[in-house]
């Protein structure tokens, strides 16, 4: 059996309502009412994974990749809390949720860097679904408590974090912020941020595969966990040596029940899926 990581309150909080949403047995409602260890164990016996709603999650329409205000509420009105978001810069330093203008919105406003005016213009009339804005987010947040939104903000994530600070900084508990390299932890860290996640994404292949290095980074630096593409789980060895870092480890982006179930076998605490199964109304 893996080693049961080091969970925060924050992600045993998420994954103990997930749980509930399924209809799973608990001894004690979502949070913290019992101590730590008694929950952490409960959690353990559930097997449940975090789903992360890669991109905001699917539409009602069941498109995937959309980053859309449509996304956010199919998520929100099916039990989903923890939802995962792409961010671009405009060219006048905003943040939007949209993945890169290459794949959206580029061609119609022939720029690969439009100022925000210009997003504006054209951000809920062009793909069916309406893209946002970071001020549209927080306002989002606000009017939906309990949901925890994971940035992915690919191009200088400090200059994101620190905008999000600046913008919204009472919410700052409910975003956790993604690093790509292990400096940018002190930068997003000091900026007031206490939830961070260590993503390889951007790390080159040797970096990606120093699992010893990673393990460090882990005992020196709290953090919510590590997150990995699903093919480096195949990888011989690689899951059970992060396994010693003791946070949760997170894949993306697997949305086969079957290859869920198998990671989370494999010791897998959370999974980034575009799809994630509605959760049962009660």
């Amino acid at each position: 059996i893996p080693p049961m990581p080091i969970v925060s309150e924050l992600i045993l909080s998420l994954m103990l309502t997930a749980s509930l949403s399924a209809g799973a047995p608990l001894s004690a409602p979502p949070g913290l009412a019992v101590s730590l260890p008694a929950i952490t164990a409960q959690a353990q016996q559930l097997h449940t994974p975090l789903m992360i709603l890669h991109a905001g999650g699917v539409t009602p329409e069941g498109v995937t990749g959309s980053n859309s205000l449509e996304a956010l509420e199919h998520s929100y009105e099916n039990g989903f809390r923890l939802l995962e978001l792409d961010f671009s810069w405009t060219c006048d330093g905003e943040l939007v949720c949209v993945h890169d203008w290459n794949a959206f919105y580029g061609r119609i406003l022939d720029t690969d860097s439009p100022t925000l005016a210009q997003f504006e213009a054209v951000r809920d009339s062009t793909y069916g679904f309406t893209s946002l804005t970071l001020d549209h987010l927080i306002a989002w947040l606000r009017e939906h408590p309990g949901v925890s939104i994971v940035t992915d903000i690919k191009e200088d994530c400090a200059a994101g974090a620190a905008l999000i600070a600046q913008r919204c900084p009472d919410l700052r508990s409910r975003f956790i912020i993604q690093i790509y390299h292990p400096e940018e932890y002190d930068q997003v860290a000091d900026l007031g941020f206490e939830h961070i996640i260590l993503t390889v994404y951007q790390m080159s292949w040797s970096e990606k595969q120093d699992t010893a290095a990673l393990v460090r980074f882990a005992a020196e630096h709290p953090l919510e966990g590590i997150t990995f593409p699903a093919e480096l789980a195949d990888t011989p060895g690689y899951v059970e040596a992060l396994l010693e870092a003791q946070v949760p480890l997170f894949v993306h982006t697997v949305n086969d029940p079957a290859d869920q179930a198998a990671l989370v076998r494999q010791g897998i605490s959370g999974i980034y899926t575009d799809l994630g199964a509605p959760a049962p109304q009660e």
